[in-house]
């Protein structure tokens, strides 16, 4: 039934041999050996036989791929587990942590496991065997399943604070909240999304079906119930073991100022405010009454107490001030006017906070019945406080300043000042009441979060002991867990919630190197590995082979962004396009060698050889400019302007000879052709055909040097710019072509890619059928060799490569970010791709079908066990970087692992 090759086998028993998955015939997998991969481990771990574990189980990328395939993630783990609780090895340890980290994304992509592997593990690639013998074996048993893998170290290393990074929403989640018993983490965005916080894994997923996002989150006392409120005024209170859900929609009054501000709930009841009333209802939905505040002071904020009455927060002062009071729901106590912020135990008992007569010190005030009693003032304080926060225990209190924190303890009432670094600084949002900042377990360290960052204090002595920085967008929400563990859990406008084991705070990892802000160009060096990426305000030259950030220019005067930046082939050169300014820049002496004054420049083009740079700008509506420019000298060639009717990039001919620009003339829309060696203008070729439409794009044939073509909504229409004419228009072509100029590709942004030819337009390969996924970017390209298919989706967020030969999907990666842009290599053996995070990865194309994309990924400097460093052109020191590696480093790479055996040579990452 499971035709084994044989029935007789080596084990102590007469049994047939047991795979890892049973295949029919024609080699297809039928189902998992499930009774191996759950029982095995079990036996080993108790009859000790270690070794015959790790090649087998732990160390075994063949077994962990079937495991994740056919069962439960914490099944993985507990394999791992069991293993750490007999013997503690740091390399078990380690794989275990980055299946942790992974856990969002393996639990939907099991064939990311070699990738996610690789790019958390590659630091420790010479160092530990087991640990190299698991990569080796990604790099080849893997390749099958997914054959882009990274070339580099890309991914956060397992082993230090961070232990998982959740993902799930696809808008930011707002509100997250941890259960009491600390076993669930609950998140809002549009969905409720509830998390195993052992496993990393989705516990359940509610969907409510609103039109709005959730702006905040409570949970019950008794972890039953959470409630958020939408951006459309609807309050959804969800069962949380069930499920179940009910809507709310308050009857507020009919004018723009009454809409939903908060919500706050117990047991039984939640309490949902404007900012003129608030409406009391039972946790199922029933209305029970409705309440507004004596002289139509604006609610902050309310809360239940221990008592099941609500306190209430009003602004009793003007718009530009601080003035506040705290109310009863119930009028039960006198009001207590206070100003910037207040916090309160848990029993309602005591507040702190800072009142007229003392300006900005803290004031104690404990309750005396219906009234508030002053106690004591912790010290002196001159800073403005933005918001107030007691720790768990309530043995301190932090205050939120503008440059930094300050840290009481309230047992001693001793003050420690909490200071952020040089240039950051805490920017209020108005009556905020409370920040983001919490204290870890036995209040060890002071957690807060400032924009993207997480800042770790020390309690005794107020020092920074550490940055966290795994966002890349503001962080939103910020809680701590201290039942029965020590975890930080941060949530961020990048979708992303990051879970921080501070056990491990201690513990060091290898940094990832990344830009401020998201990457929006890229553009490679053809003779070494080296590429120049652009963000709105720095320009980074990478090296490609490790992925280190070698220097950073930024721009010349502040309010300046950068549109694009070029590279020329030997590195030594990069020349940048500011607001008002084109840069070139001396990379080896990190100087700016010349300033150009061209403005809104849209377009470089490096030409002759990386000698001349041609840049393109728009000046007002109507108007552009072509320059061209000396390189490295910066002496103007020539320049000239025309007309345009709205700004579309232009392009040169595959040779470097005519430079076709789109412009307008008195006739209509038009393209200019120039000799883009001297800027002559040769002629104006009218775009008078009959289905001509307004272009989206103008692209170069690489084929043949006199045609471009012109993209628009529905078609590709190629040009010769010779002859003047249309050659023909090809339905449905995005503007992709390979080198031979003959195939296409068709990708519409609902969904579907076609390989297309491009002489009838008709398909040749169905890549991806037409299925309905929704309206999202994507991205398509051709790799330079002509063998493969790269499709980027956003909503998905993953990169699908196809062979072009049999059109079989023989990668879909998962992206660790919404990447911005991706190029392939010259040679066609990896792509580059940038994210909105900021980072650059360089991902080789292994496709196991070709002999010498295997050789190559063998081949480069990461997989070698003795590694030497790049340098910048110009360094005379070792292991300085390879030239010319276009078309003969693969060779080399080939030629001389033929001679060697298993020693491989080191080839160019960017073939």
């Amino acid at each position: 039934m499971f035709h084994l090759e044989q029935k007789g086998g080596e084990s102590d028993r007469k049994v047939p041999l047991q795979p890892l998955v049973f295949v029919d015939e024609n080699g297809r997998p039928m189902r998992h050996n499930l009774r191996k991969l759950n029982e095995l481990p079990y036996h080993l771990v108790r009859s000790h036989r270690y070794e015959e574990l790790y090649t087998q189980v732990i160390f075994n990328y063949n077994w962990l791929h079937a495991k994740l395939s056919s069962m439960p993630l914490q099944s993985v783990l507990s394999d791992f587990e069991d293993l750490l609780d007999h013997v503690y090895q740091k390399d078990v340890k380690l794989i275990a942590d980055v299946i942790r980290l992974s856990s969002s994304i393996l639990s939907h992509y099991p064939d990311n496991l070699g990738p996610q592997i690789i790019g958390r593990l590659l630091p420790y690639f010479t160092i530990n065997e087991n640990i190299r013998m698991l990569i080796q074996q990604c790099d080849t048993d893997g390749l099958t399943r997914c054959a882009l893998v990274p070339v580099h170290h890309c991914l956060h290393t397992p082993g230090g604070p961070l232990q998982f990074s959740l993902e799930g929403h696809l808008f930011a989640p707002f509100g997250i909240a941890v259960t009491s018993n600390a076993k669930y983490l609950i998140s809002v965005s549009n969905k409720f999304i509830i998390f195993d916080l052992n496993t990393g894994e989705v516990f359940r997923t509610i969907a409510p079906g609103i039109e709005g996002i959730m702006q905040s989150l409570v949970v019950s006392d008794n972890d039953k119930y959470a409630a958020g409120f939408t951006n459309n005024n609807q309050v959804i209170v969800c069962n949380i073991l069930t499920g179940e859900h009910v809507k709310i929609m308050p009857p507020l009054k009919e004018h723009k100022e009454s809409a939903v501000s908060g919500t706050t709930m117990n047991n039984t009841h939640i309490v949902i405010w404007t900012l003129e009333e608030w409406f009391l209802y039972t946790v199922s939905g029933t209305f029970l009454s409705r309440h507004t505040i004596e002289m139509n002071m604006p609610i902050l904020s309310a809360e239940f107490g221990p008592d099941a009455r609500v306190y209430i927060v009003v602004k009793s002062g003007g718009a530009n001030d601080s003035e506040m009071t705290l109310e009863m729901g119930d009028n039960s106590i006198e009001p207590f006017e206070f100003h910037s912020a207040i916090a309160m135990t848990k029993d309602k008992q005591t507040l702190y906070t800072c009142i007229e007569i003392s300006d900005n010190a803290v004031a104690v005030y404990k309750r005396d019945g219906d009234t508030w009693k002053y106690d004591r003032t912790l010290g002196d304080n001159y800073d403005v406080v933005f918001a107030l926060n007691l720790s768990e225990d309530e043995n301190y209190l932090v205050a939120t300043i503008p440059l930094g924190y300050k840290l009481w303890n309230l047992k001693t009432d001793v003050m420690v000042p909490l200071k952020l670094p040089h240039g950051t600084r805490n920017i209020p949002t108005k009556n905020q009441l409370s920040g983001l900042v919490v204290l870890t377990r036995n209040n060890h360290f002071v957690v807060a979060a400032v924009r993207k960052n997480v800042y770790v204090w020390d309690v005794k002595q107020g020092n920074m002991f550490k940055v966290l920085d795994a966002h890349f967008g503001r962080i939103i929400a910020l809680t701590a867990v201290t039942h029965g563990c020590n975890k930080v859990i941060s949530s961020s406008i990048d979708k992303t919630i990051k879970v921080w084991n501070f056990d491990n705070i201690l513990e060091d990892v290898h940094s990832i190197d990344r830009l401020e802000k998201p990457i929006e160009t890229i553009d490679l060096a053809s003779d070494i590995p080296f590429c120049v990426t652009t963000s709105r305000n720095c320009v980074g030259v990478w090296n490609l082979e490790n992925g280190k950030l070698l220097k950073t220019f930024g721009t010349t005067t502040s309010t300046s962004v950068i549109t694009e930046a070029v590279i020329t082939g030997d590195g030594n050169y990069v020349c940048a396009a500011e607001t008002a300014n084109i840069v070139i820049w001396d990379v080896s002496k990190d100087a700016a060698m010349k300033t150009l004054p061209l403005r809104d420049t849209q377009k470089l083009i490096r030409n002759e050889n990386d000698t001349r740079i041609i840049a393109i700008a728009k000046q007002g509506a109507t108007k552009g400019v072509c320059a061209c420019y000396s390189l490295p000298e910066g002496d103007q060639v020539y320049k000239f302007e025309y007309g345009i009717r709205a700004y579309k990039d232009g392009v040169v001919t595959c040779d470097g000879s005519l430079l076709a620009l789109p412009a307008v003339d008195k006739s209509g829309d038009v393209i200019g052709v120039y000799q883009a060696k001297v800027g002559q203008h040769l002629y104006n070729l009218q775009l008078k055909y009959n289905t001509y439409k307004p272009m989206i794009r103008l692209v170069s044939m690489p084929h043949d040097p006199n045609q471009v073509a012109l993209i628009d909504e529905d078609k590709g229409n190629i040009l010769d710019l010779k002859k003047k004419t249309l050659v023909r228009s090809v339905n449905r072509w995005n503007g992709h072509v390979t080198n031979t100029g003959k195939h296409g590709l068709y990708a519409p942004s609902r969904g579907g890619l076609e390989y297309i030819e491009l002489k009838h337009g008709k398909t040749v390969k169905t890549l991806i059928p037409r299925i309905a996924e929704g309206v999202f970017n994507v991205d398509t390209t051709f790799s330079n060799n002509d063998r493969h298919v790269i499709y980027y989706h956003s909503g998905h967020r993953t990169l699908r490569v196809f062979r072009l030969s049999d059109g079989k999907m023989v990668a879909k990666y998962k992206a660790h970010a919404e990447v911005k842009v991706m190029k392939c290599s010259p040679g066609g053996m990896s792509m580059i791709i940038g994210c909105v995070d900021g980072s650059m990865t360089v991902l080789a194309l292994a496709d196991p079908f070709y002999e010498e994309n295997v050789e190559f990924l063998q081949s480069i400097p990461s997989r070698q066990k003795h590694q030497a460093g790049v340098g910048l052109p110009g360094d005379n020191s070792d292991g300085n970087t390879p030239k010319n590696a276009i078309g003969t480093a693969l060779q080399v790479a080939r030629f001389v692992a033929k001679a060697r055996g298993a020693q491989r040579s080191r080839a160019c990452v960017i073939s």
